[in-house]
């Protein structure tokens, strides 16, 4: 079956992640550990350590 352009945007707009699923995004995150234990002890707050090994893309962190 041959798809038509409009068809194929179609289907690429439908496989979006939703706002839902896009709140991760909006999380203040920072590149070192050090400059999160920085901001950490400075706002008196907990952090969070994510390692990422594998593709996010694919769910396997």
């Amino acid at each position: 079956m041959e798809l038509t352009q409009e068809q194929v945007a179609q289907l690429a707009q439908a496989w979006q992640p939703t706002p839902q699923e896009r709140r991760w995004e909006s999380i203040g995150w920072v590149e070192s550990l050090t400059e999160a234990l920085t901001l950490g002890q400075k706002s008196k707050r907990l952090i969070f350590l994510f390692t990422l090994d594998g593709r996010m893309q694919r769910g396997r962190c």
